[in-house]
């Protein structure tokens, strides 16, 4: 079976990955291969926080200084430039209401709805991922950090020997 690379969809900046030349449906069904079942296809869907991540919102402007600090430490960010704030998605039970007093993000509620981008839209106007799904997951507490101003912890490198 011959590989096809796609064109990127409007919108996006990388390439679809090589994928089967074949129907419609074999390639919906590897694209969906490459990002979490949560992840829609073809359009903006609503998901509950709770579900599968817990989320984090903030402005866009606090957002983008985050994004800067925490470097490569980073999982799923849906940026929303219409609207102006940006989403962080964390782990599962990786936080408590109690715990989360950041000025400026709102650990969003169990049931409170986002708005997730197909996994291959990453620029424009509307709703798109900032970080793709399938980077994993950012620490809590890497996150609180770069919130406020601080950049990613980064360990020294190794000594050689004779120092």
């Amino acid at each position: 079976m011959k590989k096809t690379t796609l064109k990127p969809p409007l919108g996006c900046r990388t390439p679809v990955p090589a994928v089967p030349d074949t129907n419609d449906d074999d390639w919906y069904g590897t694209v969906q291969q490459m990002f979490p079942s949560w992840v829609p296809l073809d359009r903006v869907r609503s998901v509950a926080a709770g579900e599968h991540w817990q989320a984090v919102r903030t402005s866009l402007l606090l957002g983008e200084r985050a994004l800067g600090c925490l470097g490569k430490s980073i999982g799923p960010v849906i940026r929303a430039p219409y609207t102006a704030h940006m989403v962080f998605l964390l782990g599962l039970n990786s936080l408590s209401s109690s715990s989360w007093k950041v000025p400026g993000a709102r650990l969003l509620p169990g049931g409170a709805r986002v708005e997730i981008p197909p996994g291959t839209i990453r620029s424009g106007r509307d709703v798109h991922w900032a970080v793709p799904p399938d980077q994993g997951r950012t620490d809590p507490s890497a996150l609180r950090a770069a919130l406020n101003g601080q950049p990613a912890a980064t360990t020294p490198p190794p000594r050689g020997k004779g120092r």
